[in-house]
């Protein structure tokens, strides 16, 4: 199985289109006088930051996750942006795990595990390509 060298991993429109669409239903609830008014612009406030924090994210901190022959790197952290590397090598176990409505690839090694969420990635036929892959490295090191 082939996979591209660089995998754009940045925030989809979906995921930013939820968090405008909860800023407009909060302030809606709160003009009605479904929730207490304060409350209301206080909670959509903070929907409107996160919204804004995944469009700066994925318009101007635009962020790949690298695969060479012997080495893999994953954007982490707050907004998946400071660059983690990890040798094939060093990978003892990979799962999925299921957060809510999304995916997330988990890889382990010796001394640190780091999440690959499908949000991140341009669409699910390029999750299981990197499941698989990363699970036939797994395998091909745990028969060494």
């Amino acid at each position: 199985m082939t996979l591209p060298e660089n995998i754009p991993y940045n925030p989809s429109l979906k995921g930013i289109g939820f968090f405008l669409a909860l800023t407009t239903a909060t302030f809606a609830a709160g003009a009605l006088s479904l929730f207490r008014p304060r409350l209301a612009f206080f909670t959509s406030a903070v929907f409107l930051s996160f919204a804004s924090l995944l469009f700066l994210r994925r318009f101007v901190w635009r962020r790949h996750l690298t695969l060479t022959h012997d080495f893999l790197t994953v954007p982490s952290g707050f907004l998946r942006l400071r660059p983690t590397g990890i040798a094939y090598v060093h990978i003892t176990r990979v799962w999925v795990a299921r957060v809510f409505v999304t995916a997330v690839i988990c890889v382990r090694t010796g001394d640190r595990q780091v999440e690959i969420q499908d949000m991140y990635l341009p669409d699910s036929a390029t999750f299981n390509s990197l499941k698989r892959f990363l699970e036939s490295v797994q395998s091909s090191r745990s028969g060494n």
